[in-house]
């Protein structure tokens, strides 16, 4: 059964194909593991990282303005959340800050392609989008949320490379020496995970 945010996208290939228009866009997040079916829960947008622009990956922010009027169209059409009823559109470019910060070795190259009329869609990878989530589920910013981060990182169930790939990602980005001790180690012993399974790794 389609979610309602396959609808959605569904619905936004066919108005911008309509309207002679086009997009190539980048998704990661609970989303895009929604999509992938790696996970099973209620999600209300779609997260886009990065749009492709003449084959070469560039942050989703900003929106082209007819993509934005599309993406509210649908949103109201489809009862999705959108501006200016709810705080974001159902699609969004919240994440593109992350092309800045330098996406997983080989992101790129990972994403799988879904196509509805003239809109493309690039998900990324699962052992991307664990890495991803790991890195969201240590940002003290994101408060309240971080606990439906590690909630995700445990319905996923990563696999011991997947971990490792997440940790040495987060731990460049995050550029600390004492990053893995005092920020990966408890996230890991909330997941249940023995640190030193991991750590020994980067020793």
């Amino acid at each position: 059964m389609k979610s309602r945010l396959e609808h959605g996208l569904e619905a936004l290939g066919e108005l911008l194909a309509e309207d002679g228009l086009q997009a190539d866009l980048v998704l990661i997040g609970a989303g895009a593991l929604l999509l992938r079916g790696e996970l099973v829960r209620p999600t209300g947008d779609l997260d886009v990282v990065a749009r492709i622009e003449d084959g070469v990956l560039e942050a989703s922010r900003p929106f082209p303005a007819p993509l934005i009027l599309a993406v509210r169209r649908v949103g109201a059409a489809l009862d999705l959340p959108h501006v200016p009823r709810d705080e974001k559109d159902w699609l969004n470019d919240g994440p593109s800050y992350l092309t800045k910060l330098g996406l997983p070795e080989g992101f790129e190259h990972r994403l799988s392609v879904r196509t509805f009329a003239a809109l493309r869609i690039r998900i990324a990878s699962r052992i991307d989008l664990i890495a991803l989530k790991f890195f969201a589920a240590l940002d003290p910013q994101r408060g309240p949320r971080r606990a439906v981060d590690v909630a995700d990182l445990r319905r996923i169930s990563p696999t011991h490379e997947e971990i490792v790939h997440a940790l040495r990602w987060c731990k460049r980005v995050d550029g600390r020496p004492d990053f893995l001790a005092l920020d990966a180690a408890p996230l890991l012993n909330q997941l249940g995970l023995d640190p030193t399974a991991f750590l020994e790794e980067f020793a």
